[in-house]
């Protein structure tokens, strides 16, 4: 077999190792870049390229996996692509994949706690406003950037415009100037509230958890189980802190 594939083919093989259901150009741009300054993957050799890569490049890489229908265009963000040989993946997945800085909230984050026998009619789902969300997506940026010089050209991070219907699932999404810890939810791709930052959600949107009396319920019931955590959250939201880091998460299902 031979030791030299296409650019195309490199990345094809890029994106599967990522086995994420959709991508953005975002995504896939800095793929193919990485690709481009090794020159290979995975050991093997990239044929040699007429012209540096770049923007153009890029899109043209992306027109050629969209005609051999390795990716298409979502059917619920338009902007971006699925990927034909993953599932489709669930709501809470997609919606968190599309926003890096996306999670899980509120009544649906109970729900997946087991905090409530309640089962969401709208998923619900938090995310930065749009001056902090600007704010974060520079950091993300540059981490994705790597070891590009300043003069090589790059693509920005969009903010998805999130339809009122995902995946045949209603959802919404909460703007926040204030992003609380967020943990990834194990063999997912989707994130979710730490469980001590649900609690205080309850607190200040009780009518997305339900309504004050079935907050109330809930605290009664569980919050002496999850003591610290919760007055850890409380003390970091006096403080006025945010935080976008995720961790691996036993707790939801």
């Amino acid at each position: 077999m031979s030791n030299v594939i296409s650019f195309a083919g490199a990345l094809k093989m890029a994106i599967k190792d990522l086995q994420k259901p959709v991508l953005s150009k975002f995504e896939i741009f800095y793929l193919a870049l990485h690709i481009s300054k090794s020159n290979s993957y995975q050991g093997k050799l990239i044929r040699k390229q007429r012209t540096p890569f770049g923007i153009k490049k890029a899109f043209s890489l992306i027109g050629i996996l969209l005609r051999e229908r390795f990716i298409s265009q979502d059917s619920d963000f338009r902007s971006y692509y699925k990927v034909a040989d993953e599932a489709s993946g669930n709501c809470d997945e997609v919606c968190c994949l599309v926003d890096p800085f996306c999670y899980l909230s509120h009544l649906s984050a109970m729900q997946k706690y087991g905090l409530t026998n309640r089962i969401p009619e709208i998923v619900i789902f938090t995310t930065a406003e749009s001056k902090l969300w600007n704010k974060m997506k520079i950091d993300l940026e540059m981490k994705y950037r790597g070891e590009v010089r300043g003069d090589d050209e790059y693509l920005t991070l969009k903010k998805a415009v999130f339809p009122k219907v995902v995946r045949k699932m209603k959802i919404r999404v909460v703007e926040s100037k204030f992003l609380h810890l967020a943990v990834q939810i194990r063999d997912s791709q989707a994130r979710i509230s730490e469980i001590g930052h649900t609690f205080l959600d309850m607190l200040i949107d009780p009518e997305l958890c339900g309504g004050m009396s079935h907050v109330i319920d809930v605290w009664k019931e569980n919050a002496k189980t999850y003591l610290d955590e919760i007055i850890e959250a409380v003390d970091g939201y006096s403080k006025g802190f945010f935080a976008g880091r995720y961790e691996i998460s036993d707790d939801p299902s």
